[in-house]
């Protein structure tokens, strides 16, 4: 036996009344208020023995051994505890609107009625009511116990513990304590009380019974025939009166009791006839047949009440089985989940031992993988030393190289100063010989090699590029302290060397003011060397490319008088020059919009294979007879005046002049950009243009009459300049213009040792005075050589041709 819900409380028995209950909360109900009634001012105390679920045989087996097993006791007991608990709650529940005091007294044990004994020994319990049966097995007779706990208590509590049993609400025995009769006085009020009220209910019952035994005696006498319902009127017998149940070792009532012999019944027996005499013995023996017929009958009930009462016992352990199994199923249940958990677990962790193996594998692979590399790397640090040793060996071998080629320069240089000052004595022989003037001299082409031209476009640097085309590319410069512009010209042409420099030779003596001078060439690069012409093209002009301002017509007369005039130049010169490319890229303008033709005599240089046919400024006649001639020329230059009257792509500008000219509307398609022109020269510069643009070349007019018309349209305009200019001061020139000795512009420019250029006849005097320092730095010069300058000395010759 053991405590339910903890520690065993501390009760005042003197002043508490227990009353045991059932699990059954409508069966202890009517006991449970029966005290509440009876035993006010005093504490209740709930009295109650619970009987836990054993697991069935083959649920043990199952459960056994492990800790499963505890866990599931556990388990087991959490729920009898619950279930407890609530039980206890129901019976409180009822007591809860009365002002009684109520505690509860619980233990767990799998014999009620011995649990209920050992409380009352434990505790000492001196007031208890309990059931003397079930409601159902109640009956008006009931005198003693029916319950095999109630029999098993009464016989075995202690003598000290007086005991009330009842049954559907009604007190049906007392059980008295040996000092019941001398200690009245602390006995509750209900002990007190209970002769009286014994009394008047046995009487009831009594009275009860007695009609009710009447009942069933006239229904045999009208059976028989012998005695009418009057009679038996008159003959009901009076109640008796019943012993009530005493206070001492429990006396009990509705015992069948016989006629009394000293009764009113029989007092006038002698007045009675025979036949009343045989009457009223058969109605004893009837009497006495009823009486046997009801002790039976009772027997027999009472028979079936035990029957009932064991058998609802055993369906009471039948449930606790039932539950037990439920239980024992629902953790059968938990130990599959856990099972199926424990399979699912097992399952992820030979998966995640898979997966560590496939990693091991992929580890092992990597590291074979890295073993190999570590060999690769091993030889790669092998050859990086090798060729590290010979980086070293070939750097020490550039460097040698370059002081070889540093000694070659210098070498090279003093050669190329004694070939130049050769060639100079021979070219004054010549003129001492053919009677040329000194001057003359300025007219010739000097040789550059490859490395000065490399040093002068800073390597070819791609910042320094100006443009390229079919003819090559164009390059910035800066040569002996002059910018240049150099060009570069394809690998493809003529390959003759010798040829190469024929050309050169007659270009070179090709001198004119609105053509690029040609200051040099590279034969080892195939390049050539011009003069820089900053302020751009007239294509620039024409697209108002890096903001340049429209030309004003007087401006672009003046255009096609200079580049008709260039043309015809080079269409005079023997051998004739033929442009072949010509233009508004290739018209440059310098910083005071003075034409400068370039390319000129490329295209007899390099022939070009495919001309592009979408090319209007080529003669269309050249994709016929597949040769260039001076009338190609004629044409590229009208198709240049319609751009300078128009300002329009050339794309349909030679049909809308054509329109317009056939409409007298030559207005409508001259540039407004230009300011207001005039239209008669509007008129005849676009009829020029029309005529240069036959298609027939045979048709084109003579360059020399073009020349003509264009200068009478700028005639009045150049009077008018040659006076406003006659009338201004003289321009300053250029610094680097300047002999740093005499401070005047230079007519034969040198260049001493110390890389500056000087006069010549400023230098040598310098010298001839015995000075052998620098006259800009003072710093000793190398040498006394004088080198002739001779693109300062052409720059300076155009300076002069532009005023």
């Amino acid at each position: 036996m053991g405590s339910i819900g903890g520690d065993e409380v501390a009760l005042d028995v003197d002043e508490t009344i227990f009353v045991a209950v059932a699990e059954d909360v409508e069966r202890s109900k009517t006991t449970l208020l029966w005290a509440a009634r009876n035993f006010s001012g005093k504490k209740i105390c709930l009295l109650y023995v619970h009987r836990p679920a054993r697991p069935a045989s083959w649920t043990q087996k199952k459960l056994a051994g492990g800790n499963f097993k505890k866990h599931a006791v556990k388990v087991i007991e959490r729920v009898d505890k619950q279930k407890v608990d609530e039980l206890m709650d129901s019976y409180l529940r009822l007591l809860s609107k009365s002002e009684i005091q109520t505690d509860k007294l619980c233990i767990a044990g799998q014999n009620i009625e011995e649990g209920i004994v050992d409380l009352i020994a434990r505790h000492n319990i001196k007031w208890l009511v309990m059931g003397a049966a079930s409601d159902k097995h109640y009956s008006w007779r009931m005198t003693d116990l029916k319950s095999k706990k109630a029999i098993f208590v009464c016989k075995k509590a202690p003598d000290s513990c007086h005991i009330w049993f009842l049954c559907k609400g009604y007190l049906i025995f007392t059980r008295a304590t040996n000092d019941d009769t001398s200690n009245t006085q602390t006995m509750p009020p209900l002990v007190q009380l209970d002769s009286d009220t014994e009394t008047r209910r046995s009487e009831k019952l009594e009275t009860s019974y007695m009609r009710r035994r009447l009942r069933y005696w006239r229904s045999l006498l009208e059976q028989d025939g012998e005695k009418d319902a009057g009679q038996l009127e008159r003959e009901k017998v009076e109640p008796r009166p019943t012993p009530h149940l005493s206070s001492g070792s429990g006396s009990s009532f509705g015992e069948p009791v016989g006629p009394d012999p000293d009764g009113p019944e029989l007092a006038g027996l002698d007045t009675l006839t025979t036949s009343n005499v045989e009457e009223k013995k058969r109605e004893g023996n009837v009497a006495r047949e009823v009486h046997r017929y009801d002790k039976a009958m009772h027997d027999i009930s009472q028979s079936e009440r035990t029957v009932y009462g064991e058998a609802r016992n055993g369906w009471k352990e039948d449930d606790s089985t039932m539950e037990a199994l439920c239980k024992a199923k629902a953790l059968d249940g938990l130990c599959t989940k856990e099972l199926s958990r424990r399979k699912k677990l097992e399952e992820l962790l030979e998966k995640e031992k898979g997966e560590v193996k496939t990693v091991i594998e992929q580890n092992n692979g990597f590291m074979k993988k890295l073993q190999i590399v570590q060999g690769d790397n091993l030889r790669l640090e092998s050859k990086i030393t090798k060729l590290q040793d010979l980086e070293k060996e070939h750097g020490e071998k550039f460097d040698t190289a370059m002081e070889l080629l540093k000694s070659f320069r210098q070498k090279r240089d003093e050669i190329r100063i004694d070939h130049e000052n050769a060639i100079k004595e021979v070219s004054a022989l010549k003129r001492l010989i053919k009677g040329k003037s000194v001057e003359s001299s300025g007219s010739e082409m000097l040789d550059y090699s490859f490395m000065e031209i490399n040093e002068a476009t800073n390597e070819f640097d791609p910042s320094w590029k100006l443009g390229e085309g079919k003819y090559g590319s164009l390059y910035k410069g800066n040569l002996q302290h002059l910018q240049v512009a150099v060009k570069m010209l394809p690998s493809y042409g003529s390959q003759n060397h010798f040829e190469f420099e024929r050309r050169m030779e007659i270009l070179s003596r090709v001198r004119h003011p609105h053509l690029v001078t040609i200051m040099g060439t590279c034969p080892e690069s195939r390049s050539l060397v011009y003069q820089y012409i900053p302020n751009g093209s007239l294509e620039d002009c024409f697209s108002s490319a890096n903001n340049v301002p429209a030309l004003p017509w007087e401006s672009r007369i003046r255009i096609a008088s200079e580049i008709c005039s260039a043309l015809l130049f080079l269409h005079s010169n023997i051998p004739c020059i033929i442009h072949g490319n010509l233009k508004p890229s290739k018209i440059l303008l310098d910083s005071n919009l003075v034409t400068k033709i370039s390319d000129y005599g490329i295209s007899q240089l390099i022939p070009i294979d495919e001309v592009d046919k979408s090319d209007l400024y080529i003669d269309p006649h050249y994709f016929v007879s597949d040769e260039m001639t001076l009338e190609s020329d004629v044409y590229s230059f009208g198709m240049i005046l319609l751009q300078l009257l128009t300002r329009r792509p050339l794309s349909g500008v030679l049909r809308d002049v054509k329109c317009a000219m056939e409409n007298d509307n030559i207005s409508a398609v001259l540039d407004n950009s230009g300011g207001d022109w005039p239209i008669a020269r509007g008129k005849k510069l676009a009829n020029i243009a029309i005529r240069c643009c036959k298609r027939n070349p045979l048709n084109r007019p003579d360059l020399a009459i073009v020349l003509r018309n264009i200068d009478r349209m700028k005639a009045p305009l150049s009077e008018t300049s040659s006076n406003n200019s006659n009338q201004k001061a003289p321009r300053k020139p250029p610094s680097h213009y300047l002999c740093p000795i005499f401070q005047e512009v230079m007519k034969d420019p040198l260049i001493a040792a110390d890389g500056f250029t000087y006069e010549a006849e400023a230098i040598r005097e310098w010298l001839a005075n015995g000075h052998d320092t620098s006259p800009m730095t003072n710093l000793k010069m190398e040498d006394c050589n004088l080198i002739p300058n001779h693109a300062l000395h052409l720059a300076i010759q155009d300076w002069h041709n532009q005023w």
